[in-house]
């Protein structure tokens, strides 16, 4: 393995992706007009190839808004909602009845794209200026498959610099029901940058 995270690193890790996941949820909160709770966050290194596994299995079927952080770290921003949420709140975000409306047509998923802009910006504001580096991400690509074939292009692309991926997770509900999940996805160079930036050995 590439390395490992003390508990001293995961601590830190775990407070900075916290402040910036409940950052990330009030967004959420306010744009549904529901109050949206989010757990503590949970960090995984797990090899490239089983990266899936944590999210359920190759198979599991998820829509997802999917992003690239970029600048002094750099990693991936996913907002990942099982099929029938993702449905849901698209719903709630077009202001169309639920009944009429019973898979994610081209106006939900522009809903859901803006809303994953808006609330992976807040997620690395808070990182930005907590760690105090210049980081920026790209516009929202989206697909709606198994989570697998999802991430295959995000960890195709990470193995050209490493072998295991640093999964830090964020998951939210609504009235006690899981509603999906916010990631950030590094390499171990990238989360040595961040603790590096918080004068934090890994």
């Amino acid at each position: 393995m590439e390395g490992e995270l003390n508990g001293t690193g995961l601590d830190a890790l775990r407070e900075t992706a916290s402040i910036a996941a409940g950052n990330a949820v009030t967004s959420l909160s306010e744009l549904l007009g529901i109050r949206v709770d989010i757990s503590v966050p949970v960090i995984s290194m797990e090899a490239l190839q089983k990266t899936p596994d944590l999210f359920g299995g190759y198979e599991k079927a998820a829509a997802v808004v999917y992003f690239r952080m970029e600048g002094e770290v750099n990693g991936y921003m996913l907002l990942v909602l099982p099929e029938d949420t993702s449905i849901r709140i698209s719903n709630i975000l077009t202001n169309r009845d639920a009944g009429n409306v019973s898979e994610i047509d081209d106006f939900g998923v522009s809903a859901l794209k803006e809303l994953g802009n808006i609330v992976v910006g807040a997620y690395i504001r808070v990182l930005a200026d907590d760690l105090k580096l210049k980081l920026i991400y790209s516009v929202p690509g989206f697909a709606d498959d198994m989570i697998g074939a999802i991430l295959n292009d995000v960890l195709a692309r990470m193995a050209t610099t490493t072998d295991y991926a640093v999964v830090i997770e964020s998951d939210f509900s609504i009235r006690g029901e899981g509603y999906g999940s916010i990631l950030l996805l590094l390499s171990f160079p990238a989360v040595e940058r961040v603790l590096t930036a918080r004068r934090i050995e890994a």
